[in-house]
């Protein structure tokens, strides 16, 4: 949680961690000694003080032997929706966030006699002491794990938030999920969609805060229920995906997808795990970086810092600076992956961003900023089996001294062949149940292969593999249950029921027969599921072909003239753009350097249809290509 001195000035949009906007100049703090951390005290509820304000103070306790205390995890909300409460500390009025009173108010115990004991960001961290700050925000993970129980508050009730309570707290103990679900009507599976989409889940700091103690807690409104049980029903859900898909949300993947890896099961560390993280078995920062990349944060550092502590990395990344900015913070971080894995998939986490940050085009973009605000582009980093493009071979890389601030990645690798055409970008609509876009570009990017390509029997199997991708993200699969070579099929069975006219002038698509025994609207229904979770798959993607007739599944951003390149140690061949040569003669630290060198701008990663698993090496080896150096840029 960074001081949000360092934030060039601007509130935090989401983080419990940044309230500078809303401290008071009148609260009096008293210095922290060096082995203390503050504490709020709530009074309890009285018969008479049941409607009144929330009211307390602060005491100060030994950092290592503190009173038995809970830790809040919550949201503020965005700023434009945020509004302003207040509790009194020490009979002084305090401003606080509406969230964080709601919080209060529904925590404090209603005894009359025992105080709640909380640790809470906004109120124990003195924000207008920028030193403290700094040294409270390293040591916050300590005070989750320390807590007698960690309190995650989502908010109020909304009208419907109580039915999706009722439905998780049914599937958690039901012994036939099948029943449970038929007897919930859709919308409450609306409700707890809602439910698993509050601001919440998508905070980054929440991913430590419910990692760092076993018991956690989570409050909404009048309802709560422990983390462990939200995980299982949560879990639930996730067996009973076919269920769900069949009698509810058959055309609707990001709703499925919602249920089913939204809410608690979003903040997991560790895919398989119901409780706090293993000491032992920390996952790597990039596969952390790569789980977490949808969330959100005020701080562009936080979407790595807040990760760290979390990770097998947290030894041997390097000391959290938030004085850096995160420009660096981010060039750093792929260099540290690189080189701790020797691996450069990292790179191509790089895709339709805005780069607001000027990064080298090697460098993702950590921060969810999207071109494409309403889908994220799906990389082919999940894929089963996955895709070694470069085979088992290493990383060949460096950053030469001689690049401006050593921010050229040098890699080695050899060029498969040149982009020749592209057919037009395909862009999802909001809602992916409206399929006529995705027929439509279904149909264009057929007749562009047929012509670059052809259509016999080989080109067409060929075409159901690029144009998603390959194999199907895992999330999606249950969306094309019957024979992957079906798909094709349910396209063209919907495009002669939807758009007659473009099947005429088609060139010939061979299909296969559909599963018997089933009837037309089953067929229907499942033939616009499927093209529902194609139109993701295909989102913010082109279809190219090469001078060699390859064709591939490209970032839309690619265009003629652009070089499919297999870098040793990534796994996806990649599209690169060729630039101005760099100057022939440079001097750094008293060195020379000459000769001229090419230079490359990254696009992104690419499926091109035969070369995934390997037969690319196998002919660089062969002697059909030739290895080189890539200066990208």
């Amino acid at each position: 949680m960074p001081p949000p001195s360092l934030a060039n000035g601007h509130v935090s949009n989401e983080s419990s961690h940044n309230d500078a906007g809303l401290r008071s100049d009148f609260v009096a703090y008293k210095e922290l000694q060096h082995n203390e951390i503050r504490i709020a005290e709530i009074d309890p509820v009285t018969a008479d003080s049941r409607s009144e304000q929330v009211s307390g103070r602060l005491i100060h306790v030994p950092r290592d032997q503190p009173p038995a205390y809970q830790a809040l995890s919550y949201a503020w909300g965005r700023p434009s929706k945020r509004e302003t409460g207040y509790i009194l500390l020490d009979g002084i009025k305090h401003p606080v966030t509406r969230t964080l009173e709601a919080a209060l108010h529904r925590l404090r115990h209603e005894d009359g006699q025992k105080k709640l004991l909380i640790w809470v960001d906004a109120l124990c961290i003195n924000q207008n002491d920028l030193g403290e700050k700094a040294r409270e925000v390293e040591r916050m993970r300590p005070i989750y794990e320390r807590a007698e129980q960690v309190s995650v508050w989502l908010g109020e009730h909304s009208e419907d938030s109580p039915l999706a309570w009722k439905l998780l707290k049914e599937l958690h103990v039901a012994s036939n999920l099948t029943t449970v679900i038929q007897s919930h009507r859709l919308r409450a599976f609306d409700a707890l969609k809602d439910l698993f989409r509050r601001e919440y889940w998508w905070r980054i700091w929440v991913v430590q805060e419910v990692n760092s103690n076993e018991n956690t807690v989570v409050y909404c409104g009048e309802d709560h229920m422990s983390w462990s049980d939200l995980l299982q029903a949560s879990g639930r859900i996730e067996k009973a995906t076919r269920i769900i898909l069949d009698a509810v949300y058959h055309d609707q993947p990001h709703s499925i997808y919602t249920l089913t890896s939204g809410g608690p099961r979003n903040l997991r560390i560790q895919r398989h795990s119901n409780t706090r993280a293993d000491e032992k078995k920390l996952p790597l920062l990039v596969d952390l970086l790569y789980s977490h990349e949808s969330k959100l944060s005020s701080e562009d550092v936080d979407k790595v810092y807040a990760l760290v502590g979390l990770s097998l990395d947290r030894e041997t990344f390097g000391a959290i600076d938030y004085s850096l900015p995160a420009r660096l913070v981010y060039i750093h971080t792929a260099k540290y992956i690189i080189t701790q894995t020797e691996c450069l998939n990292v790179i191509c986490r790089q895709n339709n961003d805005d780069n607001p940050l000027s990064l080298p085009s090697w460098v993702p973009d950590w921060q969810r900023r999207l071109l494409f605000p309403h889908h994220r582009v799906m990389h082919m980093q999940f894929r089963e089996p996955s895709y070694e493009a470069a085979g088992t071979t290493k990383a060949k890389f460096s950053w030469p001294p001689w690049t401006n601030n050593s921010e050229v990645l040098q890699a080695s690798g050899f060029t498969v062949c040149t982009v020749k055409d592209v057919a037009h970008p395909f862009y999802c609509p909001i809602d992916e149940r409206d399929i006529r876009p995705t027929l439509v570009a279904f149909h264009g990017w057929w007749e562009f292969f047929a012509n670059a390509k052809g259509s016999t029997i080989d080109d067409c199997e060929a075409f159901q593999r690029t144009f998603c991708g390959g194999t199907w993200a895992p999330r999606y699969e249950e969306f094309g249950r019957e024979d992957p070579s079906q798909r094709v099929s349910q396209f063209v069975r919907l495009l002669w029921k939807m758009f007659p006219r473009l099947i005429d002038g088609m060139p010939p698509l061979p299909t296969t027969p559909l599963e018997e025994g089933i009837d037309d609207v089953e067929l229907e229904k499942r033939a616009k599921g499927t093209v529902a979770a194609a139109a993701l798959r295909m989102h913010g993607k082109r279809l190219v072909v090469t001078e060699s007739k390859l064709v591939g599944f490209a970032p839309m951003a690619a265009r003629a003239g652009d070089k499919i390149v297999v870098l040793f140690g990534c796994n996806f061949p990649v599209v690169l753009r060729q630039l101005e040569p760099k100057a022939k003669c440079l001097q750094v630290d008293g060195k020379f350097y000459g000769g001229e060198r090419m230079s490359w701008a990254l696009i992104g990663e690419i499926y091109v249809d035969g070369i995934m698993y390997g037969a690319a090496m196998r002919n660089l080896n062969a002697g059909k290509y030739t290895e080189e150096s890539y200066y990208i840029h």
